[in-house]
């Protein structure tokens, strides 16, 4: 199951995001420009045997480098997964990822928050 996303960007235009649904997750609420999670499993085989895998974190769990706010994720799927960042308010936020390696990402910010990573 796949789910489309529009993004207001701070440009005024709207960008699409499809995203492949977790298979066990479920969809509470869904607006133009946010979507709420209400279950994921953290990590799980889908039909197709691919690994999917939710990271939860805080503002506090951010490091500042410089200006920059960063934090190190390891999410043990042996791939270089595509990564959707959601903040505590539900929205998709674009943050810089960098691939460590195939198990694990760096996520650069301008700012801290809180809120889940999700590796597909």
């Amino acid at each position: 199951m796949s789910l489309n996303v529009n993004i207001q960007l701070p440009d005024g235009q709207t960008a699409s995001v499809v995203r492949e649904m977790l298979p066990t997750a479920s969809v509470a609420q869904s607006t133009s420009n946010s979507v709420t999670v209400s279950s994921a499993v953290i990590q799980t085989n889908g039909a197709d045997g691919d690994k999917h895998y939710a990271h939860a974190f805080t503002n506090l769990s951010w490091s500042t480098v410089g200006s920059d706010k960063e934090q190190t994720i390891t999410h043990n799927l042996d791939k270089y997964p595509a990564v959707t960042v959601i903040d505590n308010f539900d929205r998709v936020l674009i943050v810089e990822v960098d691939y460590i390696d195939s198990n694990t990402v760096k996520l650069t910010s301008s700012g801290s928050f809180s809120g889940k990573a999700y590796f597909n």
